[in-house]
């Protein structure tokens, strides 16, 4: 069991997102799922983003895609920018 903080739909496009407080970690459960979600097809994306959300400090990001996932070093203005153009992208 597992629940999603934030999810944008745009022309069948779907992105998701997690939130996780300093020191917080992805539960083994938690990364099956978005690997399984993001393989089933390439207009799922998700993102998990580690900071603090009171403050919006974000200092890291897993992204998930095609059931892959990847860690970037990443600050709230560079998400938002990856945000941005993956709005973008989905709205050709």
């Amino acid at each position: 069991m597992s629940d999603i903080d934030g999810v944008v739909e745009i022309n069948g496009h779907f992105l998701f997102m997690e939130w996780k407080g300093d020191g917080g970690k992805l539960s083994t459960g938690q990364h099956i799922l978005l690997q399984r979600l993001t393989s089933l097809s390439d207009k799922v994306l998700a993102y998990v983003v580690y900071g603090d959300s009171q403050t919006m400090q974000v200092h890291k990001v897993t992204r998930y895609y095609r059931g892959q996932s990847k860690d970037y070093d990443m600050q709230l203005e560079q998400l938002m920018e990856q945000f941005r153009n993956w709005g973008e992208w989905v709205k050709r």
